[in-house]
C-alpha cells in the first residue's frame, strides 16, 4: 500500500455557495487564493460543482462564462473540472444532442479541461450524448456510477454497469453517492467496479450520517485512486467531505498523497477566514432535523436536507421538517427508487414538500416531476406506482415540460440573444437569470462607461430608450446601483427626476452594509424623499398585486397603509404568500408590474413613513 499515491480532486468551490454573504464567492475575492491553490497538487478543481448558472448570474452577478476564464487565468497547472448531470448538464431539465454540444464546446474553451459527467438514473442513452460531446474537446472525462443507497443494485448489477460505463470511453470511474455508505458496501462496490472496468476507479461520496471521511478511507484502501474532497473548512459545507480529515487518516495509514499538506493547510486557512465560524454560525440554517429516523440521516444528503430546511422557513414551516424528510423517502419508493442526486433530488423535494404543505399528496405536480413521470429523464430504476403514474393519463399533450430543449426553442425564446453561443445557452439554463443580468450590464455600461454625467445622458440622445421612468425602471435601477461602483445616481426623463444613492454612500466598503442578492439595499433617497423605506421580498417567486385576477389591487400609489395590510401576493412554489406592511404610511411607489417574477431581496414597495 505504501507505493500507491492517492490523487484528490477538490470541490472546495462546491462549497462557495454556502457563503454568506454571497459576494465573498466572487472572483475578486477568490483571486489572492487560486495561485497557492494551482500548487497544491490537486488531480484537478471543480470549477463550479453545485454552482448553478442562476446562482452565479443572480446571486454574484457574475456570467458564468467569465468566471471560467478568470479562473483559468489563474489556474495554469491543474486542470479546472466541471460535473455535469447528463442530459441536464448543470440545470434541472433535459437538453437536445445541440445545447450539448455548444454548451460542451463552450466549457473547453473557457478552460475546463476535465469533466464528470454522471446520470442519476444510470441510463446509458442521457449519458452517451454527453460522453461523446467531451470526448470531442479531448477532455479527460470521468463516468460517474451513481449509487442509490440500501434500494440500489447489487454487487453483480453494479458490476455490470461498471462494464457498460466504461464502455463509453472514459479515462477513469467515478462511484458517486447521495446517501452513507457503509464500509462493507464501500469496499465491495469498489472492488467490484475495478474487477469489471479496468480502468482507474474515483470516489466522490456525500457526507450523509456523518460517514463520509471513514467510508473514503475504506474505498481507497479497497484500491479507488482518487478522492473528491473539499479544502473548505468543515463548517462552511458540512456536507461535504473535508480534505485534510480524510487525507490525515490515510497518511497515518501509511499512504503516500499526491496534496501537499502545508499550502492545502494555508488554502483551508483562507477559507476559513473568509467565513469564519462566528459568521458562519450567525448564517448558519437553523432548522437541524431532531425527530427524524436514522434511515433518513442515512439516505438523504446533507445538501438536500439544508435546502428542504431553507425552503420551508421562507414558508414559516420549518417545523414540518422531520414530516418531510419522511415524505422524500415515500416520493423516491413511489417513483421507482431513483438517486437523490441532482437535479432528481430537488424535484423529488420539492414534491414532498408540496405533498406536506398542501395537506394531499400528489394534489399539485411541478412540470419538472411530470417530466420524470414521462420518461424525460430516462427510465426509473424500479416500476412507478400506479397511482403517480397515473397522474399523466390527462396531460400527455401539456405544454408545461418540453422532453428535451434545444437551441431552436432558445432562439424562439430569445432572439435578441441569437448573435452570441454564450448568451443562447446562459438563457438555456437559466432563462430569468439571464435577462436580468443582461440588462443590468447593459445599464452598468451606459452608467459607468458613459464620459457624460448620468442626468446629460439620461435627457442626450439616449432618452428616448428611456421613455417614463416608470416602476419597472426604477426598479432596474435600484438593482443597478447595488451591484455598481456608484454611490449615488440620479435620472430625470419627460420632467420626472429619480435620485437613488446607496445607504451609507461615500463611505468604505467595509463601513457599508453587505447586500446579499441584488436589489437587497437600503433605499436612503428616491425622489429627493429621505423619508421613503423599501418593502423587499422575502423569497423567489410572482409578483401578484390583487387577491385573484380582474380583482382590484392591495394597495395603489398614494393609499395610506398601517402595520399588518396586506400589499401583495408572492407565489413560490405554486403556493401564495402575502407580503404585509412593517410600516406605517403612504405607498409612494409600487416597483414591480403585476405578474413579473422578483428575486430575494428585491424591493416591491417604497412607504413614505412621514407622510400623513
Amino acid at each position: 500500500m505504501a507505493a500507491r499515491r492517492l490523487g484528490v480532486i477538490d470541490t472546495t468551490f462546491r462549497s462557495l455557495v454556502h457563503l454568506r454573504p454571497p459576494r465573498l464567492a466572487t472572483m475578486g475575492h477568490l483571486v489572492p487564493i487560486l495561485e497557492l491553490m494551482d500548487g497544491v497538487g490537486f488531480r484537478a478543481i471543480d470549477a463550479l460543482g453545485d454552482m448553478t448558472f442562476g446562482h452565479a448570474l443572480q446571486t454574484l452577478q457574475e456570467s458564468p462564462w467569465e468566471r471560467l476564464r478568470g479562473l483559468a487565468a489563474h489556474v495554469t497547472h491543474t486542470p479546472l473540472q466541471m460535473t455535469l448531470r447528463g442530459r441536464c448538464l448543470l440545470g434541472f431539465r433535459p437538453y437536445g444532442d445541440d445545447v450539448i454540444d455548444e454548451f460542451v464546446k463552450q466549457a473547453a474553451d473557457c478552460g475546463i479541461r476535465s469533466f464528470l459527467v454522471y446520470d442519476p438514473l444510470n441510463d446509458l442513452r442521457n449519458l452517451e450524448p454527453v460522453t461523446r460531446a467531451v470526448k470531442k474537446t479531448g477532455g479527460r472525462l470521468a463516468v460517474g456510477l451513481v449509487y442509490s443507497g440500501f434500494s440500489g443494485p447489487k454487487l453483480r448489477e453494479t458490476a455490470i454497469l461498471a462494464g457498460s460505463l466504461a464502455d463509453l470511453g472514459g479515462d477513469s470511474l467515478c462511484l458517486k453517492t447521495a446517501s452513507a455508505l457503509g464500509f462493507r458496501t464501500a469496499e465491495s462496490l469498489v472492488s467490484a467496479m475495478r474487477k469489471a472496468a479496468k480502468i482507474p476507479v474515483e470516489v466522490d461520496l456525500d457526507n450523509a450520517g456523518g460517514l463520509a471521511a471513514l467510508a473514503a478511507v475504506t474505498c481507497v484502501r479497497a484500491g479507488a485512486e482518487v478522492v473528491y474532497a473539499s479544502a473548505a473548512p468543515s463548517w462552511l459545507d458540512p456536507n461535504g467531505l473535508a480534505a485534510t480529515l480524510v487525507l490525515g487518516g490515510l497518511v497515518d495509514g501509511g499512504l503516500t498523497i499526491e496534496p501537499q499538506l502545508e499550502p492545502l493547510g494555508q488554502v483551508t486557512d483562507f477559507f476559513a477566514t473568509l467565513s469564519s465560524a462566528e459568521h458562519a454560525s450567525a448564517h448558519a440554517t437553523p432548522f437541524t432535523p431532531r425527530r427524524v429516523d436514522w434511515t433518513e440521516l442515512w439516505e438523504i444528503s446533507g445538501a438536500v436536507v439544508d435546502q428542504v430546511a431553507e425552503r420551508l422557513g421562507s414558508q414559516a414551516a420549518e417545523q414540518r421538517l422531520p414530516e418531510v424528510l419522511h415524505e422524500i423517502l415515500k416520493v423516491r419508493f413511489e417513483l421507482g427508487e431513483p438517486a437523490l442526486v441532482p437535479p432528481l433530488a430537488q424535484i423529488v423535494a420539492t414534491q414532498a414538500v408540496l405533498n406536506v404543505l398542501y395537506g394531499r399528496r400528489w394534489q399539485v405536480v411541478s412540470d419538472e416531476m411530470m417530466g420524470y413521470l414521462r420518461g424525460s429523464y430516462g427510465e426509473a430504476p424500479m416500476p412507478i406506482a400506479p397511482e403517480v403514474r397515473g397522474l399523466i393519463r390527462d396531460t400527455e399533450e401539456s405544454e408545461g415540460f418540453r422532453a428535451e430543449l434545444t437551441l431552436e426553442d432558445v432562439r424562439d425564446d430569445a432572439p435578441e440573444l441569437a448573435k452570441s453561443i454564450e448568451h443562447l445557452l446562459l438563457h438555456a439554463l437559466a432563462p430569468d437569470a439571464t435577462m436580468a443580468f443582461l440588462s443590468r450590464r447593459r445599464l452598468a455600461r451606459e452608467i459607468e462607461l458613459s464620459a457624460r454625467p448620468v442626468e446629460e445622458a439620461a435627457t442626450g440622445e439616449g432618452a428616448e430608450e428611456w421613455g417614463d421612468i416608470g416602476p419597472e425602471r426604477i426598479r432596474e435601477l435600484v438593482s443597478l446601483l447595488e451591484t455598481s461602483g456608484v454611490d449615488e445616481l440620479t435620472v430625470e426623463s419627460k420632467g420626472t427626476k429619480v435620485s437613488l444613492r446607496k445607504s451609507g454612500g461615500g463611505s468604505s466598503e467595509a463601513a457599508a452594509p453587505e447586500p446579499t442578492v441584488p436589489g437587497d439595499a437600503a433605499v436612503a433617497a428616491i425622489a429627493n424623499s429621505p423619508a421613503l423605506t423599501p418593502v423587499v421580498a422575502s423569497m423567489v417567486g410572482t409578483f401578484y398585486a390583487s387577491p385573484t385576477p380582474g380583482t382590484p389591487p392591495y394597495v395603489v400609489a398614494a393609499q395610506r397603509v398601517k402595520t399588518g395590510d396586506v400589499l401583495c401576493i408572492l407565489e413560490a412554489m405554486k403556493l401564495m404568500n402575502e407580503v404585509v406592511s412593517d410600516l406605517t404610511g403612504r405607498v409612494a411607489a409600487v416597483l414591480v408590474e403585476d405578474g413579473a417574477g422578483v428575486e430575494y431581496g428585491q424591493p416591491l414597495f417604497l412607504i413614505d413613513t412621514g407622510a400623513e
